[in-house]
């Protein structure tokens, strides 16, 4: 359990400086790389939560 909170935390760590990095590019009008990085980001952030406890389940 210590694992997978510390793995949480790691993560929603990782979401936070990727949407601090996102706004400053959007503040700086890069606009259509931030619209492909979100789109991106999307569908990997489900992806590692779903490996990561595929890992966990079967290190255990």
């Amino acid at each position: 359990m210590d694992t997978f909170m510390m793995g949480t935390f790691v993560v929603t760590a990782m979401v936070v400086l990727a949407n601090v990095w996102l706004r400053r590019l959007q503040n700086q009008g890069r606009n259509d790389l931030v619209e492909r990085i979100d789109g991106i980001g999307i569908w990997v952030y489900p992806l590692i939560y779903l490996s990561a406890g595929l890992v966990m389940l079967y290190a255990w």
